[in-house]
């Protein structure tokens, strides 16, 4: 069963962790079992998480795929992960990650520098999928907070179908704003 990491690191914001991955729960829950209504309080900061897709079906998502929300792209900017890619981040945060991506071509020979695409505040742009680096790993990067769970949304639909996607979205009560 496919393995979704999630890595949190100082001052993210929880929305960017739990709306993605309630994603991904409701997509991994078989349709027979009823949804979780109450669980207990956490009761201490967690390192990581770590949720599982069930099978999937055949179709373009049988690659490695690593996908950020909001902030997130920085840390995939400065590590390189992004050259010769586009991105995005939140409206705020996008001088910043073009100054990573800059920072990064310059100090790497060889490396193309990425395109930042704006996240604006009409919510125009709410993530993108920028194919595969060259690793061979599927990137998406996602704008502002709930972009995240549009993103998540669209990785579902690529793994298990529309269908799917849109379900999942209406059981959260949540509109997709589908790209």
């Amino acid at each position: 069963m496919p393995t979704v990491l999630v890595l949190v690191y100082p001052s993210v914001n929880t929305l960017d962790i739990n709306g993605p991955v309630g994603s991904y729960s409701r997509a991994a829950t078989p349709r027979s079992s009823p949804p979780m209504t109450n669980s207990p309080p956490p009761r201490k900061t967690v390192d990581y998480c770590v949720c599982k897709l069930g099978p999937k079906s055949p179709g373009p998502l049988g690659e490695r795929v690593l996908f950020s929300v909001c902030s997130g792209s920085y840390l995939l900017a400065a590590a390189g992960v992004l050259d010769g890619l586009t991105a995005t981040s939140h409206r705020l945060g996008l001088g910043a990650l073009r100054q990573l991506g800059d920072e990064y071509k310059s100090r790497t020979p060889g490396a193309k520098g990425m395109e930042v695409v704006p996240e604006n505040v009409t919510g125009t742009v709410h993530y993108v999928d920028a194919g595969m680096n060259a690793s061979q790993v599927r990137i998406v990067t996602s704008g502002s907070i709930t972009n995240g769970i549009d993103a998540a949304l669209y990785l579902i639909s690529l793994r298990s179908g529309r269908p799917d996607a849109v379900e999942v979205a209406s059981f959260m009560g949540y509109t997709w704003r589908e790209m």
